[in-house]
């Protein structure tokens, strides 16, 4: 069997390109005489469907998005967001019961997909597809190049318009984070400065980042909450009081 990841990239090559390597599947398919496994996202069905003969010879089959325990998701909000603790004291943060959540994709249900970004410079190379790490909403910078991720729609626009595409510099903070994101994302463990962890350990430390910026000042002790408004003064915007009502203002701060 020969498996066959990221097949969703054959749309980001030009005609010619995703012609050829799609004539090769069908070679690799009568020659090799074994099966053949694509992986990807639903771009890679429809990357197939382009092609009457490969696609009689795919048969699709969508997983579904994992989703938590109906019966128990709620509970888990704690044990993977607040078992740990990078800014308060252990506990301090408290108990929190959250029903619906998700560790990384937060989107409602009329959402099929995240955004789809790509890098600048990344995009006008030739040949060159799009990494899967640009579609994860983990990440805000290619590390590769500095740049921001932009979404695909920030190029359309602009190529309609008869405009430059955007291309902006990276904030050297974001870059450190998001080297190091990449870096676990691809070799399995983040070096940090004391010793290197688990990738797992490293996104379950930003998924407690994000919750604990959000805390409430009341909630935690002085020194706690002096730490908090520190860092929100820092970035130039009042301190959240916990995670009510609309976010998309503190959103957009990143």
């Amino acid at each position: 069997m020969l498996v066959i990841d990221e097949l969703h990239n054959v749309l980001a090559g030009r005609g010619d390109t995703r012609r050829g390597f799609l004539n090769l599947l069908r070679f690799l398919g009568n020659e090799l005489k074994i099966p053949l496994v694509g992986v990807g996202t639903r771009d890679a069905y429809l990357a197939i469907r382009s092609d009457d003969q490969l696609e009689n010879r795919f048969a699709p089959f969508m997983l579904p998005r994992w989703q938590p325990d109906p019966d128990h998701g709620a509970e888990a909000f704690p044990t993977y967001v607040r078992q740990d603790s990078v800014l308060p004291w252990p506990g301090e943060a408290g108990s929190n019961v959250v029903q619906r959540w998700r560790p990384w994709f937060p989107l409602p249900r009329h959402t099929p997909r995240t955004v789809r970004r790509v890098c600048p410079v990344c995009a006008a190379e030739p040949g060159r597809g799009i990494p899967l790490t640009a579609r994860i909403p983990l990440m805000l910078s290619c590390p590769t190049h500095g740049r921001r991720l932009e979404t695909e729609q920030a190029f359309w626009l602009a190529e309609a318009l008869g405009e430059p595409a955007p291309d902006r510099a990276s904030p050297e903070h974001i870059l450190v984070m998001d080297r190091l994101t990449f870096q676990g994302l691809t070799s399995g463990t983040v070096s940090l400065p004391h010793r290197s962890v688990h990738v797992g350990v490293w996104l379950r430390l930003l998924r407690t980042l994000l919750d604990e910026v959000s805390l409430s000042t009341s909630q935690v002790r002085q020194h706690s909450a002096a730490a908090l408004e520190q860092i929100w003064v820092t970035a130039d915007w009042p301190p959240r009081a916990g995670i009510t009502g609309m976010i998309s203002e503190y959103q957009h701060a990143a």
